[in-house]
């Protein structure tokens, strides 16, 4: 918890916990009525399924490095924004790639017409839209707090990456050969950033990158 003084750590695990998750749980909105039975329940299941992969994921991106965590969160609260726009403005509910929703959005308020795929959203009509929009802005609100939280944490304060420095430096480890995994992108290339002006020979590999 010493990276994230003045119990800032369990305050972030509650806030995760307070989530509703609603962008990644549309079964939980839709209404029965509007979906026959085997497409409401791939709904309710596997949008129930990513809703837990999701919250395991923001725990183990907060034990992985603060980057890790900062990176997520801010990458949720575009998402999220986006989409709760997108729904609004639409009246549509995006399940199409997620990288593409802030494109989409930018080209539309630019007056462009966008000819959607099949597949690539919902009407909002098939779902409860005041309850999944009630739950979107709480998110969008905890997610905010969460970043607010965390993005100003230094690398000096950052007792996780100045306790591996301190190892680092040891005299029965220095010089030697070390190799550091990390199951996060985010994490790997923020330990680089912080050890290639202190050590020689410093590098990393993620996702192909070098």
């Amino acid at each position: 918890d010493e990276v994230y003084e003045g119990g800032l750590y369990q305050k972030l695990k509650e806030l995760i916990g307070k989530l509703t998750y609603a962008r990644y749980n549309l079964g939980k909105y839709a209404k029965s009525e509007e979906f026959d039975p085997d497409e409401l329940q791939r709904l309710k299941v596997a949008w129930a399924n990513l809703q837990r992969l999701v919250k395991i994921n923001l725990y183990r991106r907060l034990e992985s490095s603060v980057q890790a965590f900062r990176d997520t969160v801010n990458n949720h609260l575009r998402i999220h924004k986006a989409f709760l726009k997108f729904l609004v403005k639409e009246n549509k509910v995006f399940i199409g790639d997620l990288d593409e929703i802030e494109e989409i959005i930018e080209r539309l308020e630019n007056g462009e017409e966008i000819e959607f795929r099949e597949g690539e959203y919902y009407l909002a009509s098939k779902f409860k839209v005041s309850n999944l929009q009630e739950d979107l802005e709480n998110d969008i609100k905890i997610f905010k707090e969460m970043f607010e939280s965390v993005k100003n944490i230094a690398p000096k304060d950052d007792d996780k990456l100045q306790k591996l420095i301190e190892i680092l430096k040891e005299p029965k480890i220095r010089g030697k050969k070390v190799i550091i995994f990390s199951s996060f992108e985010s994490t790997v290339k923020y330990l680089y950033n912080n050890l290639k002006d202190k050590f020689e020979k410093v590098d990393y590999i993620a996702g192909g990158e070098k």
